[in-house]
């Protein structure tokens, strides 16, 4: 579900969570991997997969805009 980007937050969150479980039963390698694991669906979980997902197109895209020039130092409006 995670790749085909259905419910992406959703298969995100269940993701971190069994690698969270699976944590005591490796060797430190592979606990620092699952770690690394676990942060990288939790940042999924919290921005969302992007604007070319399933998701997107079912529920609308977001588009955030960063402006450059700020009023205080000159710039346009």
């Amino acid at each position: 579900m995670l790749v085909a980007g259905l419910a992406t937050r959703w298969a995100a969150l269940l993701l971190g969570i069994g690698t969270l479980v699976a944590l005591p039963a490796c060797g430190v390698v592979q606990q620092l991997l699952l770690v690394g694991n676990a942060g990288g669906c939790g940042a999924i979980v919290l921005l969302g997969a992007g604007a070319y997902s399933v998701d997107a197109r079912r529920y609308g895209r977001r588009v955030i805009h960063v402006h450059t020039h700020t009023p205080d130092r000159g710039g346009r409006q």
